[in-house]
């Protein structure tokens, strides 16, 4: 069963067609969910599990400009088909409401509602519709001209008969009009040279055109004018041609007749004249065919009825022609018999007609069949002739080859049907040609070439084959020399890995190409720049420690050459490997690292392992930068942790202490302001001196405040030796802001300090200003 097309399936717009790949790649994935919304709906699920199924297929075609288009033309194809598939019922409708003589604008509106097609769509059925209802009067007119003129009666009686006026019917006469047939003709009515009209009907057969109309594609009522330029246009067009086949041929000498027959008036109505004698002449031809031992059977006789119909007369007209060119002829016409009559005939004298019936079939049979087939041979090629499209040809002439047992007219049908489908083939390689034509063009040879090896794999019958393989080494050729005028221009202007680059590229694609050795030897010849191109590179990779690039840029020299700059170049290669392989472990470290979260310790203990066991790695600083931080997060975790121990005490000490802001508390007995943690908290690890001690409080930055000191001891034994005592766990003794000057073995600074020990008895100690001490900086708002 063949898909639904992707374009209306995805329903993208097809004039203009949309060809945006972002666009459409939306329009699938909304089209997904609403299907996968439906794969379960009791109607609509097999349909929806179907889309979805096509979906890779559909992103195939739809994102590859290639397939899109041609979907977009199968798109066009079904649309069309759908709307020629309601032009029967549409047009009777037309006839319906054209009884009035017109169609009203809201007429139109209910049409293209009810057949689901847009106005515009119908206002053009109308109008083809009027021009076949012209097309008709044109040939009733045309018809009439074989005398030189027309009447006023005739002109009254095309009017009644198309529902027109008069008037209308004139404008549409391209002869004089007379007012009866009695009235003498001033010109006498003079046809085209003989000879001439049938070189024109010849070329008009091989073209399978009627007339000259027919070939120019204007309508018989078409003004001079219009006649010469579309002349003019067919000429040039066919001279364009380089191709000079049998069709083209014929289209030149009738573009050439053309022109000259429709320079003038007079030389036109001659050839319409011509026309219409040449229809006339034609009907007489097939009524003498029909015509068997001098009779015309019934049902021969209604087919010339609806061909002389066709030509332009009305069936009155029509049966009047018919009688009158038979009476002249001595044909008599058998008349179908009526129904009572059958049966009498049938009950009385049935024995008689088969005696005669089996007597004349003896010696008559032979030669009736031979001028039926004849007949419906010549009626066959005519219809053939009149069909546009080949396929519609091969289908009549394949329904008569089935339908019709052996006779002397198969073998030219048989012809006829070859000579078609070498047509539509030659027709196919054409097409094929001019798509491939639009991308050599554009110099996209290779997808020229997709195009002639697509029609190989699709075709492998085709007498064009050959043609097409040529066509596609001339594509290689002329890609391979577009392709080296490029590497031409790189070699010229391009730094040495693009000229190295394109070199390369230029013999993998071509490896028996014309220039194959003259690319080898510009390569040889680029040994010395491109090695000092390499270094250079190589340089800047170090800096940047780029590793992968580093060994890269190494194998792209050693792959190509093989000399002393190779060696050079081998040797760096373990080095940048070994860094290569430890910034790959180190990145991995750092993943296995942080997997670990906020277990610092256990990530620590990651990168102090490696560093045992590689001890000569490359990344050593990198992994000490990532101990150094880790440190840092594991001594603000203990920071974090000891303060909110802190904060936790603050609700145990009746609101004494409180947070003033984040991290300083203010002691609201005294409205002194303490930093919520000391410096062994902080700064852990190291020894603060008394020197230190009065720096640290200096440069203290806490709280949103800078003015941090020393406290007194006093200020100190407040909050260490006074109830409520301050919150959380305290260093052994802090240092206060007194010092002094002390002589033993030489001058030493003394200064005063409080433990921190939480007890109403205190006392002050004095220490070296050398020891090692705390500080919990305090600051007086005041």
């Amino acid at each position: 069963m063949e898909r639904e097309n992707f374009y209306i399936l995805l329903d993208l717009s097809l004039d203009p067609p949309q060809t945006d790949p972002d666009v459409i790649k939306e329009a699938i994935k909304k089209k997904k969910a609403e299907w996968s919304k439906l794969r379960n709906h009791p109607t609509k699920g097999l349909q929806a599990q179907k889309n979805i199924s096509l979906i890779s297929e559909i992103e195939k075609v739809m994102l590859d400009p290639q397939l899109r288009a041609q979907e977009l033309e199968a798109a066009k194809g079904v649309i069309k088909k759908g709307k020629e598939s309601k032009y029967p019922e549409i047009d009777r409708h037309i006839d319906i409401l054209m009884g009035k003589g017109y169609i009203a604008p809201e007429e139109i509106i209910k049409l293209a509602n009810v057949h689901g097609l847009s106005q515009s769509d119908i206002q053009d059925r109308i109008n083809r519709k009027k021009q076949e209802k012209f097309g008709h009067i044109d040939r009733a007119i045309s018809l009439r001209m074989d005398k030189g003129y027309i009447t006023e009666a005739e002109i009254s009686k095309i009017a009644k008969r198309y529902s027109l006026t008069e008037k209308d019917v004139r404008g549409r006469a391209r002869c004089p009009i007379k007012k009866n047939e009695k009235e003498q003709s001033d010109v006498k009515p003079r046809q085209i040279d003989k000879s001439l009209e049938k070189t024109i009907n010849d070329n008009l057969k091989i073209l399978g055109k009627s007339s000259l109309y027919d070939f120019l594609d204007l309508p018989e009522s078409a003004d001079l004018e219009s006649l010469k330029a579309q002349a003019g246009r067919k000429k040039k067009e066919l001279s364009n041609i380089s191709k000079k086949d049998a069709t083209v041929t014929a289209g030149n000498t009738l573009a050439g007749h053309c022109m000259t027959i429709f320079k003038n008036d007079e030389s036109r109505n001659s050839y319409d004249i011509s026309l219409a004698r040449s229809r006339l002449a034609s009907l007489d031809s097939d009524i003498d065919i029909a015509a068997i031992q001098g009779r015309i059977r019934p049902e021969y006789y209604d087919v010339l009825l609806q061909k002389a119909m066709e030509f332009g007369m009305d069936k009155e007209e029509a049966n009047s022609y018919i009688n009158a060119y038979c009476e002249r002829k001595g044909y008599k016409i058998e008349k179908a018999p009526q129904k009572r009559k059958k049966q009498l005939i049938i009950g009385g004298t049935l024995a008689a007609a088969i005696i005669v019936i089996t007597v004349a079939g003896f010696i008559l049979s032979a030669i009736h069949q031979k001028q039926v087939r004849k007949y419906e041979f010549q009626t066959l090629m005519a219809k053939v002739r009149q069909q546009q499209e080949p396929e519609n040809k091969l289908q009549l002439l394949g329904k008569y080859l089935t339908s019709h047992q052996s006779n002397e007219y198969l073998n030219k049908v048989e012809q006829e049907i070859k000579k078609i489908q070498n047509q539509i083939k030659e027709q196919k390689y054409a097409a094929v040609m001019a798509k491939a034509d639009g991308f050599k063009e554009a110099d996209a040879y290779e997808k020229a070439a997709q195009v002639y090896q697509q029609f190989i794999d699709n075709n492998p019958d085709s007498p064009y084959i050959k043609n097409a393989k040529e066509q596609i080494t001339n594509m290689a050729s002329l890609s391979e020399n577009r392709d080296y005028e490029q590497l031409k221009t790189i070699m010229t202007d391009g730094a040495p890995d693009e000229k190295i680059a394109a070199a390369r590229s230029y013999l993998k694609n071509y490896p028996k190409g014309r220039h194959k050795d003259q690319v080898s030897q510009v390569i040889d010849n680029m040994s010395g720049e491109y090695f000092i191109f390499i270094k250079n590179r190589l340089n800047e990779c170090e800096k940047q420690e780029n590793w992968d690039k580093s060994i890269e840029l190494c194998n792209s020299y050693i792959d190509i050459y093989d000399n002393s700059h190779t060696d050079q170049l081998k040797q760096l290669l373990p080095k940048y490997e070994k860094h290569q392989k430890d910034t790959q472990a180190f990145a991995m470290l750092k993943k296995r690292a942080a997997a670990q979260g906020d277990d610092y310790q256990a990530a620590k203990q990651i990168y102090q392992d490696y560093l045992e066991a590689y001890p000569d790695t490359t990344v050593a600083d990198d992994i000490r930068k990532e101990l150094a931080q880790l440190d840092e997060w594991i001594q603000q975790k203990r920071i974090n942790t000891a303060k909110k121990s802190i904060r936790d005490d603050l609700s145990l000490v009746n609101d004494r202490f409180v947070e003033k802001t984040k991290g300083v508390v203010l002691d609201r007995n005294t409205g002194l302001m303490w930093t919520l943690v000391d410096s062994s908290l902080t700064r852990p690890d190291e020894c603060i001196t008394y020197d230190m001690a009065q720096k640290y409080v200096k440069n203290l930055s806490y709280g949103g405040y800078s003015d941090w000191q020393l406290p007194t001891p006093d200020q100190l034994a407040g909050i260490y030796k006074n109830k409520p005592f301050f919150p959380g766990k305290a260093s052994i003794w802090y240092w206060t802001s007194e010092s002094y000057s002390s002589y033993s073995e030489g001058w030493h600074k003394i200064v005063d300090t409080v433990t921190g020990k939480n007890s109403t008895d205190w006392e002050i100690i004095r220490r070296d200003a050398a020891e090692c001490g705390t500080v919990r900086a305090v600051r007086n708002p005041e």
